[in-house]
């Protein structure tokens, strides 16, 4: 009865994959890959081409099927197969719908030109040195190893590497062309910097002297409406790379035979071959990889790159995204392997950060009950131009810190990540972490802390203090305080040490309600003449005044900041103290020109003439508000905190009678610290009586308190307050509202 038991659970477990399985059109492959169509060819003979991710899926061969879901059996042929990487193959199009291909042990069945597909212009490449002979190779067998397969919309044009890497090359390409003007034409091959032998219909076309004009040496063909094969094979071993093929149709007009030329060159005798003419195949994507038996894994997964980050100095770094396509059991565990002892466990999808040009492995393995499949692929990292990111858009750099902290966790904690990486690797962080909750920087100090920090720079060391303090605070003060205090010890500088007693003065006051301490501390900092972080110190302290609802304290404490900052004597380099969108660190090449040169922030320009001080201050004020305000509009979230520290000591009663407390609100509410800023929005709230930004402000305390889940009874009170301060403001009503959904006091 127990074997019965377990034997009758084994096959409910299946039974859904099973049934999903629908008819399997060819019993002897172990496993078939599920294709779904795309674009369609320009003519049914083009067909459709799909490449399918190889590195081990395939049986030894293989001798591969292709099926509608219907049943019906379809034309084929293999076109490329890298076992490490992907195999291209083109399938008739017989059916608008999906279609399945059945790979098992075999002889490869590989495209022929008698086959009656059509397939659009391909290029298959290999990097290195070489020659025509070693061109031909490319094509007397199947391409295969160390081979690049692209698909070129260009038809019978090629400028460039095709695998995209730099560096000499060899190719082979293959065509077919349809011409909407039959009759006798002249073909003309050209190559810059290399050489071209070009075939039509199987025949080499020996160029020689036809017409007068560039272009004019080819060979005359008759040709119809009918396919027509064309194929060159190509070496290229220096400078920039450009081959194409030119044509005179019957009825060719002179706007169509290339461009002006300068005076001392004729005219061209040819001209440009048009996209349309080359039979265009049809786009298929392999959507999903199945096996045979329910119960058996199998291991397959797209490589896909997604975008690249290129910035001056630095070689591209492309984000790849790797993603399982198999239908396996649902107890499938995943194991990605990146280098040895290097992976990423439990995980269906992963992201990746690659250097351009560089040869890399990925693995998957998938393990099912007792059962294990696994597969491996080698390629070399490139990302096409127009996948280039704005470093500017927020949720790009999410993508990329995503990828950072997919990388963390597949290294071992024994292994020191940050030493190896380079320059521009150091580069791309800076540009990419921000402030606020970010899974790679909690990696970096909850886990690998102990064994990175001996070896970081104190720059960095440093840097990565100031992001991770206020992350960490609003999830774990009392835990913060201690992190801080590690940080002190780890560090002799006496003015960082100053520093960091202002974040631990910070931690205690916004979030463990520690005024006291908080007071001490600043107040040490603020003893210190010479400090840079003096008028800070001496800030937070009028801080802790208006969290003690000491209003009169707190201007005070202010007021006698702001007298220090001379303003309307301010030098040029004073001047540029608060910075413009984008800020400090350039996120592009045009910020890096722009903060190259010499210049001063427009709303600190130095004032010249009698305008009075107040006026001036009042001018800067707004500037800097609205400035601050765009920052944090757009995202540029460390710039904008930047921006905050140095306005609250230039204009430090801003936080009373200007618009401070909003911005700076909204800056920690978008951050994710809800804590500071419910902490500042309260004390502010509490102490002023009527202002021109107290509703806005308690409309952002509101905010707060429901992302705190205050609980009701706090809530009601502070509803009530808002209703009798604002009796005829918008506001109001906002509360009114919200009293009638929180019902009857308890």
């Amino acid at each position: 009865m127990q074997w019965k038991t377990i034997t009758m659970a084994g096959f409910m477990a299946v039974l859904p994959l099973l049934q999903s399985h629908g008819e399997w059109h060819d019993p002897q492959a172990p496993v078939r890959i599920r294709v779904s169509p795309g674009q369609g060819p320009s003519r049914p003979s083009g067909g459709y081409i799909v490449t399918i991710p190889s590195g081990g899926l395939f049986p030894k061969g293989p001798a591969t099927a292709v099926f509608t879901e219907g049943g019906k059996a379809l034309k084929h042929g293999v076109l490329w197969h890298d076992p490490e990487r992907a195999m291209a193959l083109i399938y008739e199009a017989g059916s608008s719908g999906g279609v399945y291909v059945y790979a098992k042990p075999g002889e490869i069945q590989r495209w022929k030109p008698d086959s009656g597909l059509h397939p659009g212009t391909v290029v298959f490449s290999r990097n290195g040195s070489g020659n025509l002979s070693a061109a031909q190779q490319l094509a007397s067998s199947l391409p295969g190893r160390g081979v690049h397969f692209t698909q070129n919309d260009l038809g019978l044009r090629l400028g460039g590497n095709p695998s995209g890497l730099g560096g000499p090359f060899v190719n082979y390409l293959l065509g077919y062309m349809v011409s909407t003007d039959p009759g006798r034409t002249l073909l003309s091959p050209m190559a810059w910097n290399g050489s071209v032998s070009f075939l039509f219909d199987g025949k080499v076309v020996n160029p020689t002297k036809q017409m007068e004009g560039q272009g004019g040496s080819g060979e005359w063909f008759e040709i119809d409406r009918e396919p027509h094969r064309v194929e060159w094979f190509h070496a290229h071993n220096s400078g920039q790379p450009s081959v194409q093929i030119m044509w005179r149709r019957p009825k060719a007009t002179p706007t169509e035979l290339g461009a002006e030329t300068p005076t001392n060159k004729p005219p061209w005798a040819v001209g440009m071959m048009p996209g349309n003419v080359f039979i265009r195949s049809g786009q298929a994507r392999a959507a999903e990889v199945e096996s045979q038996d329910p119960a058996t894994p199998v291991a397959a997964f797209e490589l896909i790159p997604v975008e690249y980050f290129w910035f001056e100095n630095y070689e591209p770094m492309i984000r790849y995204e790797m993603r399982v396509m198999t239908k396996n059991p649902p107890d499938t565990r995943y194991t990605w392997s990146f280098a040895p002892n290097v992976q990423i466990t439990n995980r269906a999808s992963a992201s990746w950060l690659f250097v351009t040009g560089r040869r890399y492995t990925v693995g998957l393995k998938a393990t099912s009950g007792d059962k294990t499949a696994t597969c491996q692929y080698s390629f070399d990292a490139f990302c096409g131009g127009e996948q280039g990111s704005r470093i500017t858009d927020p949720e790009t750099r999410k993508l990329y810190r995503a990828a950072l902290s997919d990388m963390f966790d597949a290294y071992p904690l024994t292994q020191d990540v940050l030493a190896e990486w380079t320059p521009g690797m150091w580069d791309l962080f800076w540009r990419l972490v921000e402030p606020g909750p970010d899974r790679a920087l909690s990696h970096i100090f909850t886990r690998r802390w102990d064994s990175v920090r001996r070896t970081l720079s104190v720059e960095n060391r440093r840097r990565l203090q100031s992001l991770f303090i206020p992350m960490a605070a609003p999830l774990d003060p009392q835990k913060t305080v201690e992190w801080i205090a590690r940080f002190d010890k780890e560090d002799t500088d006496n003015e960082w040490r100053q520093a960091l007693n202002l974040r631990k003065a910070e931690v205690l006051m916004y979030y463990l309600n520690n005024l006291d301490e908080a007071e001490k501390l600043s107040a040490k900092v603020a003893a210190v003449f010479l400090s840079p972080h003096r008028m800070q110190a001496m800030v937070r302290l009028g801080d802790i005044a208006l969290l003690r609802g000491n209003l009169d304290e707190a201007i005070k404490r202010y007021g006698d900041v702001q007298k220090r900052v001379k303003h309307a004597e301010q030098t040029t380099e004073r001047s540029a103290r608060v910075q413009q969108a984008p800020g400090g660190l350039a996120r592009s090449k045009a910020d890096v020109k722009a903060q190259s040169a010499p210049r001063t922030t427009a709303s600190l320009q130095p004032f010249r003439g009698s305008v009075k001080d107040w006026r001036i201050g009042a001018i800067r004020d707004t500037a800097v508000t609205e400035t601050t305000r765009n920052l944090i509009r757009q995202g540029y979230f460390q710039e904008a905190k930047d921006n905050l520290d140095k306005w609250e000591v230039e204009f430090p009663l801003s936080k009373i009678g200007g618009d401070y407390i909003i911005v700076e609100a909204d800056y920690y509410m978008k951050t994710l610290d809800y804590v500071r800023a419910n902490a500042m929005l309260t004390a502010y709230c509490r102490s002023i009586d009527m202002g021109n930004y107290l509703a806005e402000a308690m409309n952002l305390k509101l905010e707060c308190m429901d992302k705190l889940k205050t609980n009701a009874a706090e809530v009601r009170i502070f509803l009530e307050d808002i209703k009798k301060r604002f009796p005829y403001h918008p506001i109001a009503e906002t509360a009114d509202s919200r009293l009638q959904q929180l019902g009857d006091k308890p």
